[in-house]
């Protein structure tokens, strides 16, 4: 099982960008696409409800992509939130919507118990003494009587616990009462990890006693991420992380053009993790919309490169000690900054303006206020500040910005 949860918060992706991610996917021979939005309607909140006629005529176009590109679809939903574990009719609500998804020819589900109250609700704990029991009880109900049919692609139960390397009693109850072939989710030692190591999937994979299902959350940049752009290629993936994970599902950015990007270096890494070298799969995932637009993508990607993959370059950590020395940044730092000044959205492939434009915009006007500090114009620099506080995409991971602000009219 190697592909995309499209799982992040804020509006799922349209058709059309689906497609080219799917496309991308099935091309670089990728096997699942498991969507479980966590703002659409009739998946998280309202999950009660059965599917509209039309949302499941889109469901079964998506299943149709999946398939021309060669991709398994999954529907996952998250009825976390307020389902009362004591009433059997809840369970009967999901199993006649899962049926529904069966009408139109998808087989592969997954229940989600994650970002909830990890305490459930008090009126659960005379039939169940730990929410592990409860998830995994109605995930047991569901998979008992709507078993996959395909070895390949089990249920998954994303855990209320999906992140660290602990013991605990949540996750007692699921390694005892969980069915033993449904795959657990697991999101690394954080929400968004900078490392996923054998030795700590390892650990994880026997405190659940279940197979491990990698969900990545990289490329995403949901919640406190917003402003951050995640063009930069996967890293600090372990290359013998596969022999001890039954799966690797990759969470994308809601930007989906631009998550084709470090999308691209996700799948050289899954196909290949012992060789994959981070810096030559993304040189070739630059190379998406054509080599005339690489060194700008290039550039950008750089200067957005702050994730919780990797914390800084050389361009943010020049700006950061010169501000923590109260020192002018380097001359090359300075150049390079400044040498967006004068950058529109014409000088990237089109797909990506709507997607990249809050980036490219505060690259300018940073090299804008930089060039004005560095002239001792006071009053125009105070425009451009000014202008940057309005737009809070994240771009050298803030260094820039804390120099100016503090250190430009002291040096």
């Amino acid at each position: 099982m190697r592909g995309v949860v499209e799982g992040f918060y804020g509006l799922p992706w349209i058709e059309e960008d689906r497609r080219d991610v799917m496309a991308m996917l099935g091309d670089k021979g990728l096997s699942h696409y498991l969507y479980g939005p966590k703002d659409a309607p009739g998946f998280r909140e309202g999950w009660r409800a059965p599917f509209a006629a039309e949302d499941l005529r889109r469901l079964e176009q998506m299943q149709r992509m999946a398939e021309r590109y060669g991709l398994t679809l999954g529907i996952a939903l998250s009825p976390g939130l307020d389902i009362d574990f004591r009433n059997p009719a809840e369970i009967t609500v999901l199993e006649r919507k899962f049926r529904q998804l069966h009408a139109v020819g998808i087989f592969w589900h997954g229940l989600f118990w994650d970002d909830i109250d990890p305490l459930g609700s008090p009126r659960d704990l005379d039939q169940f003494p730990n929410p592990g029991h409860a998830q995994a009880w109605v995930t047991n109900q569901l998979a008992q009587t709507l078993p996959s049919s395909n070895p390949n692609s089990p249920w998954v139960f994303c855990p209320t616990e999906y992140w660290g390397v602990y013991e605990s009693s949540y996750r007692e109850a699921v390694r005892t009462t969980l069915a033993a072939d449904i795959g657990v989710i697991w999101t690394g030692p954080e929400i968004c990890s900078g490392q996923l190591t054998r030795v700590d999937a390892e650990r994880v994979r026997e405190q659940f006693g279940h197979p491990l299902v990698i969900w990545d959350n990289y490329p995403v940049n949901d919640a406190e991420m917003v402003h951050e752009l995640h063009l930069g290629p996967l890293e600090g993936r372990a290359p013998d992380l596969f022999e001890v994970v039954a799966g690797y599902l990759a969470n994308p950015m809601d930007r989906a053009q631009a998550s084709l990007i470090p999308l691209a270096t996700i799948t050289r890494y899954v196909s290949d993790p012992r060789t994959y070298d981070p810096w030559k799969a993304w040189s070739a995932a630059l190379d998406y919309w054509g080599q005339a637009y690489h060194p700008m993508l290039e550039r950008l990607g750089q200067a957005t490169l702050y994730s919780c993959c990797r914390r800084e370059t050389e361009i943010s950590d020049a700006f950061y000690q010169a501000h923590r020395k109260g020192v002018p940044p380097s001359p090359d730092a300075v150049e390079a900054v400044l040498a967006w000044g004068s950058v529109t959205l014409d000088a990237f492939p089109r797909p990506l303006h709507a997607e990249i434009a809050p980036w490219v915009e505060k690259l300018r006007v940073v090299a804008l206020w930089l060039e004005a500090v560095m002239n001792q114009d006071v009053d125009t620099a105070q425009q451009w500040q000014a202008q940057a506080a309005h737009n809070e995409s994240l771009v050298y991971g803030g260094t820039v910005e804390l120099w100016l602000r503090n250190v430009a009219w002291t040096k």
